[in-house]
């Protein structure tokens, strides 16, 4: 059987809605890849953000930029350091640097 992704990321939204926290993680994964919808880095942020769980790859995102995510040192120190105080190693070396 095919796998429909615009199918699938309509149901994620859905679980997102609900609160479900894996479902607003892999919507951020899915916009990354461009599954089932364009490739947006703005998306991937706010669902990230919403996820609470990618404090470090948020970070990346910013410092970086890309497609719909204009460059951002502040925002991504931002998330940096937020990372870093969830205990995140790799955040807490690039902070000590």
């Amino acid at each position: 059987m095919p796998c429909d992704k615009l199918k699938a990321y309509e149901m994620y939204e859905h679980a997102a809605s609900l609160g479900h926290l894996r479902a607003i993680n892999d919507l951020g994964v899915m916009c990354y890849h461009g599954e089932g919808v364009e490739r947006d880095f703005a998306k991937v942020a706010v669902w990230y953000e919403r996820s609470g769980t990618k404090e470090d790859s948020c970070s990346l995102l910013y410092s970086e930029g890309g497609p719909g995510l204009p460059q951002d040192a502040a925002e991504a120190q931002r998330h940096l350091k937020r990372a870093a105080d969830l205990g995140h190693g790799w955040a807490r070396m690039s902070l000590r640097t």
